[in-house]
């Protein structure tokens, strides 16, 4: 399989000293192996998936992206940057973006960015702590589909949606909270704004949206994300 890296890498792109700071502390999540076992011996109804969802989706869909909270914790967890380099903000069409700048210059091939190896998801990783819980049905699917070698992006999406679940109680809430709310890809698209689109780039768009969709069947077949 290809290695997939999640965007966590590039999102941690955004800091402006050369802040020295503890490892980060990644364990290969036990919350995973725990909700297996205590899912099996509760009541329906009493999972702890239940009890996290009910505390987790408010905070995350709020409007305000908690960017700077997001880089504190990037910091704390030993993410080191250059002097220089830092995110700026800036309003758009009245929405809030963000984007990588430098103020320093620096040599050819020379590095800007430190990231914990820890940090990074990718989908060899996942492969491994996914291994033996997650149903084959779902990976039977995607291969129906004509999706196996879409299969790497599934582990991905498939930790996402775990975490998201989790909303405050995940390692990975300050990144997923600085998320934007707002946007402008083809999953997101109406029937009206494919329509404006040329041939070429509305193909393009649909298959995005059929890979979604297979990904969202996938999911069916595993019973710890709602």
């Amino acid at each position: 399989m290809r290695l997939i890296i999640s965007p966590l890498m590039v999102c941690l792109a955004a800091f402006a000293s050369s802040f020295q700071a503890n490892a980060f502390q990644m364990a290969h999540h036990p919350h995973f192996k725990h909700m297996m076992k205590s899912s099996s011996s509760s009541s329906p109804g009493s999972s702890s998936k239940t009890q996290l969802c009910s505390t987790a989706y408010p905070s995350l869909l709020s409007a305000e992206r908690q960017v700077y909270e997001f880089q504190d914790w990037a910091f704390q967890c030993g993410v080191q940057a250059q002097d220089g380099f830092y995110l700026a903000q800036d309003m758009i069409d009245g929405n809030e973006d963000w984007s990588l700048v430098t103020s320093e210059g620096g040599a050819q091939g020379s590095s800007f960015l430190s990231i914990p190896a820890q940090m990074i998801l990718s989908s060899a990783v996942l492969e491994q702590e996914f291994d033996g819980y997650v149903d084959p049905m779902a990976f039977g699917m995607l291969k129906q589909k004509g999706y196996t070698h879409l299969i790497p992006k599934f582990f991905l999406f498939l930790k996402l949606c775990m975490e998201y679940e989790q909303g405050e109680n995940s390692m990975y809430y300050p990144w997923m909270a600085s998320f934007p709310k707002k946007w402008n890809t083809a999953v997101a698209m109406d029937s009206f704004c494919l329509s404006c689109l040329p041939s070429k780039l509305k193909t393009i768009c649909l298959e995005e949206r059929e890979q979604l969709d297979a990904f969202r069947e996938a999911l069916q077949s595993f019973e710890y994300v709602s």
